[in-house]
C-alpha cells in the first residue's frame, strides 16, 4: 500500500518526523583517523575492527549515545592523523567515503562480501555487496549497527553513503519480504543450478512466473510427470554454497542424499529459504543501528528503492545541475579550456564523474536538488609555482589540476589541448590524494601526530574495553 501513497503526503510527514526527533544541540566532537595506519594493514581483513579508518570512526562514534548522533547538519570534526588537513568540510566528507570504499573492499572490514554474479563474473549486478554470513562475533555485529547508523546520519545530514547494496539487503530496512526475484538478481548460477537438476531429471521444475511475490513455502511448481525422464537422481545433492563460498548441508547428512525426482520440490524450497535468509542477523543488526537514528517505523511507508535513494543519493551524476551550480574565479564558462572540461565530464564514464566529484569535493555523490546544495562547485584559475632562482618557470602542460575539497574547488590549469586535459583530468582522479594538506595550525597539529603504525595486537589489547561495555 505505502506505494500508492503520494510523496506529496510521505515526505512532509517524514521531515516532521525527522525534526521532531533531531537533536538541537550541537555537541560536535573530533574524530582522529590514521589513513597511514590503515594502508599499512590493507593486506588484512580488519575482523577485530582496529586498523581500518571504518573502525576507528566505529571505536569512537558507536559507543555515543544515540541522542548525540541526531543532529542536523556536520556531526564531526575530523582530524587526519599525519595528513597536515584542516577541516572545513573536506576531510568530514572524505570519511564517510573511505568507510564505504573499504566496507567495499577485499579483505577490507570483512563485513560485506561481493556477490555471486560478481565471484562468476556475470554482468549483472556485478557491483553488489552482502553481508558476510559468517561475521557473527560480537564486534562484527555491532559494526553491523554502526553501518545502520551510518545509514541513518546520512538520511539526516544528506551525506550520501555509496553502499553498493542489492534488494535483498534493503527490503527487510523497510519491512519488506525479499523474495526469489530478489535472489535471482544477485545469484543467477543458484538459479541454473536448479534448472539443471530439473533438465537432469526430466522434469519441468518450479515456475519463475509465480515467484515475484509468493512466500517460498507456496511457490507453485509445475507438473512433475515425464516420461522421457533421464535420470533418476541428478548430480545435485541436499547443499547449498553460501555468499562466503562453503559448501552446506540442507539437512541431516544432506551432502549424502541425491536429489531425487520425488524431493526435487523439498531441495529447492529449502535451498531458496536458506539462500534469502542467509544474512538475517547481519541484516538485523543494520536495522537496530538505523532505528536508533531515525524514526524505524515510518520507513515502512516507503519502498526499498526510496530507502536507497535517501541513503545512498541519485547514482547518476547530473552534469546540468552540477555545471548550474559551477561559479568561476579568474576565468571564464566561455573560456577554451573550460569548455573542454566540461565536454571531457560528457564524455566520462559515470564511475569517472563519481571519481571526480570525489577528487574535487570528498563525496561521490552531488545533493539530489538544488535545494540541498550548501556550496557552489568553483572552477579557478591555476597559478604554477613561482620557479626558484635560476630555475625555468613550470610548463602549464606539466601541472596536474588541484582540487580544495573543503571548498568543491578545482584550479584548472589552461592546457595546450583537450587531449592533455583529458589525460592530466584522469591521472589526478585516479591516483592523487582526495586530501590536500592545510598550512594552518590544526593542519600543522594533525601533520604532526604522524601515523599509528603498532601492530594490532596492540591496539586491540587498549580498545577491548572501548565499544561493548557502551552500547
Amino acid at each position: 500500500c505505502s506505494s500508492l501513497l503520494l510523496d506529496s503526503f510521505k515526505l512532509p510527514l517524514w521531515e516532521d518526523a525527522l525534526n521532531a526527533t533531531k537533536t538541537d544541540e550541537q555537541h560536535r566532537f573530533e574524530v582522529v583517523l590514521d589513513f597511514g595506519k590503515a594502508m599499512s594493514k590493507r593486506a588484512q581483513a580488519d575482523i577485530h575492527g582496529v586498523h581500518t579508518v571504518f573502525a576507528q570512526a566505529f571505536r569512537v562514534i558507536h559507543p555515543l549515545s544515540p541522542k548525540m548522533l541526531r543532529v542536523h547538519g556536520k556531526l564531526y570534526r575530523a582530524t587526519l592523523r599525519g595528513m597536515g588537513s584542516h577541516d572545513d568540510g573536506g576531510p568530514y566528507r572524505q570519511s564517510f567515503s573511505q568507510y564505504c570504499s573499504e566496507l567495499q573492499s577485499i579483505p577490507g572490514v570483512g563485513l560485506l562480501l561481493p556477490c555471486s554474479n560478481r565471484t562468476a563474473q556475470i554482468h549483472i549486478n556485478q557491483d553488489k555487496w552482502l553481508p558476510n554470513p559468517v561475521a557473527i562475533s560480537p564486534i562484527q555485529i555491532s559494526m553491523f549497527e554502526f553501518i545502520g547508523k551510518l545509514m541513518g546520519i546520512a538520511i539526516r545530514n544528506k551525506e550520501y553513503l555509496d553502499l553498493r547494496l542489492p534488494s535483498i539487503v534493503w527490503k527487510p530496512l523497510v519491512s519488506q519480504k525479499p523474495t526469489p526475484v530478489d535472489l535471482e538478481a544477485i545469484d543467477i548460477l543458484l538459479f541454473k543450478g536448479i534448472d539443471r537438476a530439473a533438465e537432469e531429471l526430466g522434469i519441468c521444475g518450479y515456475n519463475k512466473l509465480h515467484t515475484s511475490e509468493a512466500e517460498v513455502s507456496s511457490i507453485f511448481f509445475q507438473d512433475t510427470s515425464n516420461e522421457n525422464a533421464k535420470l533418476e537422481f541428478s548430480s545435485f545433492s541436499f547443499t547449498t554454497i553460501t555468499t562466503d563460498g562453503q559448501e552446506i548441508p540442507l539437512c541431516e547428512n544432506g551432502k549424502d542424499i541425491p536429489v531425487s525426482r520425488g524431493n526435487y520440490e523439498e531441495w529447492v524450497r529449502r535451498t531458496l529459504e536458506y539462500k534469502l535468509h542467509e544474512f538475517d542477523v547481519q541484516v538485523e543488526a543494520i536495522r537496530r543501528g538505523l532505528a536508533t537514528i531515525v524514526p524505524q517505523r515510518l520507513l515502512m511507508l516507503f519502498t526499498w528503492e526510496e530507502l536507497e535513494l535517501f541513503v545512498c543519493g541519485e547514482p547518476k551524476t547530473d552534469l546540468r545541475l552540477l555545471r548550474d551550480k559551477t561559479i568561476y574565479s579568474d576565468c571564464s564558462e566561455n573560456d577554451p579550456h573550460v569548455q573542454d572540461f566540461w565536454s571531457i565530464l560528457e564524455e566520462f564514464t559515470e564511475e569517472q564523474r563519481s571519481g571526480y566529484i570525489r577528487f574535487v569535493w570528498g563525496r561521490s555523490r552531488l545533493p539530489m536538488s538544488e535545494e540541498n546544495w550548501e556550496q557552489p562547485h568553483k572552477i579557478a584559475a591555476f597559478y604554477p609555482p613561482t620557479p626558484l632562482p635560476g630555475k625555468q618557470p613550470t610548463r602549464l602542460d606539466d601541472c596536474l589540476p588541484f582540487a580544495h575539497t573543503c571548498y568543491f574547488t578545482l584550479d584548472l590549469p589552461r592546457y595546450s589541448s583537450k587531449e592533455i586535459l583529458r589525460k592530466k583530468l584522469k591521472f589526478a582522479i585516479e591516483n592523487c590524494p582526495e586530501i590536500d594538506g592545510d598550512q594552518t595550525t590544526t593542519g600543522r597539529r594533525s601533520a604532526a601526530m604522524g601515523f599509528d603504525l603498532r601492530n594490532d595486537d596492540e591496539n586491540r589489547f587498549e580498545m577491548s574495553a572501548d565499544v561493548d561495555g557502551n552500547q
